[in-house]
């Protein structure tokens, strides 16, 4: 144990009489607990006037306290007005304002009430929790119940969405950084890893920890994100998609092929029913091969373009979430192709050398052939069937097509 200063016991002696152990904050790691067991060594009494909330806080205070006290309590209410944390227990304990326990709220009208949750920053977070996030449980009484939001993300990422997370002012996220590792052995080959080290972001609060379980967070690997996106406005869901993008979506220019990536038993309904609104192409891939990991693709210029302008609409004015994604977007060469057949659902792509021309149904990729003639005549071939032949790495296990 560090032990005390002169400078630290002149503090003491000159605001805990006033401040009590919240002067702990004027002082460089000390806790509350140490101040008030060093005051009664040295000698120093708290003199608290009970009635002093009565000049202290004032009518716009005292509503603020009634409406948010029962939901977020003192500390909540004490870091958002400026005063000290005992005269709002007392004013608290005085007008009989009792915590309100999680189990007793409708949580969608307590975020439509309190949290006013439907801001730009914070749908992104919601999107980042569902790509690197998750609840954690803790036993009490032999009761299990999700209690904590973490969320892990690569430092130099934590410090671009340091000022969404801020966004949260109803909460505190704690944090805790780990050692970067510079290598790591993988298939008999040493690859960087995690150079800068991780950021795990903790935040300890019940009721947002409800809301994201009624909302499929805590089963989110095996389900689709149908819940939180009905729940969400139309005219903010891009901010939900950009920010699962930054967790764990990927986009591979010289393939033009942007991926999401996730685990074997991803429900992808979700992304589905978001390109068909947008009308473009996709397909999904399985990796059974051990990894145990599934990928949503969108795998055409058109459709790469369409989805990435859908999700970074308005980047420049609003500010929120990665830079480093949007710069190598912004940075692309990738281009439109236009549709250059009389035939419905069949294109022209210069980029191929070989097989330029594209045949499409119902927004999937059928193939592409070396005349047009050819990629008329299978469109038409398709169209008859309604069904779409299953491509070569679906054949062999590799890729599992949509049906």
């Amino acid at each position: 144990m560090t032990k005390w200063r002169e400078e630290e016991d002149n503090i003491i002696r000159s605001y805990y009489p006033k401040e009590g152990k919240r002067c702990f904050e004027r002082l460089t790691n000390r806790s509350s607990g140490s101040v008030k067991t060093r005051a009664r060594v040295i000698g120093v009494r708290f003199d608290f006037d009970p009635l002093s909330y009565n000049r202290v806080l004032s009518s716009e205070d005292r509503d603020f306290i009634r409406k948010y006290y029962p939901i977020f309590g003192e500390p909540y209410c004490s870091r958002k007005l400026g005063k000290p944390s005992l005269n709002i227990y007392m004013f608290a304990d005085k007008e009989k304002l009792r915590k309100i326990k999680p189990n007793d709220l409708n949580i969608s009208e307590f975020i439509e009430d309190y949290l006013n949750i439907w801001q730009p920053s914070i749908v992104y977070l919601l999107g980042y929790l569902w790509a690197d996030g998750y609840l954690r449980k803790t036993t009490f009484r032999e009761v299990k119940t999700y209690t904590t939001v973490v969320l892990s993300i690569k430092k130099s990422d934590a410090d671009a969405i340091k000022k969404d997370i801020e966004k949260f002012d109803w909460m505190e996220w704690r944090s805790r950084h780990s050692a970067p590792v510079e290598s790591k052995l993988k298939c008999g080959r040493i690859i960087k890893q995690n150079k800068d080290g991780m950021i795990a972001y903790f935040l300890y609060d019940k009721y947002f920890c409800k809301f994201l379980y009624e909302n499929d967070y805590a089963i989110k690997s095996g389900s689709s994100a149908d819940k939180i996106l009905s729940r969400i406005p139309d005219h903010l869901s891009h901010y939900w998609w950009r920010g699962f993008f930054d967790g764990d979506g990927s986009f591979a220019e010289k393939k033009r092929v942007v991926s999401l990536h996730s685990t074997m038993d991803q429900d992808w309904t979700f992304a589905k029913k978001l390109c068909e609104n947008l009308g473009i192409g996709y397909y999904i891939e399985i990796d059974n091969r051990g990894n145990n990991a599934s990928r949503f693709s969108i795998g055409t210029a058109n459709g790469v373009l369409t989805f990435l302008e859908y999700i970074f609409q308005n980047k420049e004015s609003d500010n929120v979430g990665l830079e480093r994604k949007y710069e190598r977007f912004k940075n692309s060469t990738v281009e439109r192709i236009e549709v250059t057949s009389e035939k419905k659902g069949v294109s022209y792509d210069k980029t191929r050398r070989f097989k330029p021309w594209v045949v499409w149904f119902k927004s999937k990729y059928v193939g592409c052939f070396g005349t047009e003639e050819e990629a008329i005549n299978k469109r038409i071939e398709v169209e008859k069937d309604g069904k779409i032949p299953e491509s070569r790495r679906s054949q062999k296990n590799r890729t599992k097509k949509l049906p």
